[in-house]
């Protein structure tokens, strides 16, 4: 009766150890999951908002090159102004 009184005891204290493992599982995967979604949503959030950048660098790149064609255009224009402001005194002076 002891024998059968001892495998009792030895399956209620694993049962009562299966559950306990099971519930400690479950709740790991739960806050596994939920940590998961978080990065996903952070994830999602940064390819935004790598996109955005990417399209305000392809902007201001945009601006720079006619920036810098509108600056080549000024300088252009001055350069013949003072070409020919300079061959005005050289007339005059002559």
């Amino acid at each position: 009766m002891g024998g059968i009184m001892q495998s009792e005891i030895f399956f209620f204290t694993t049962t009562i150890a299966v559950v306990l493992l099971t519930i400690v599982g479950i709740i790991t995967l739960v806050y596994l999951i939920r940590i998961l979604r978080t990065i996903d949503s952070i994830s999602g959030t940064v390819k935004k908002e790598t996109e955005f950048i990417a399209q305000d660098y392809e902007e201001a790149r945009k601006k720079f090159k006619e920036g810098a064609r509108l600056a080549a255009l000024v300088s252009i224009f001055t350069g013949l102004y003072r070409r020919a402001k300079g061959r005005k005194k050289e007339n005059k002076n002559t």
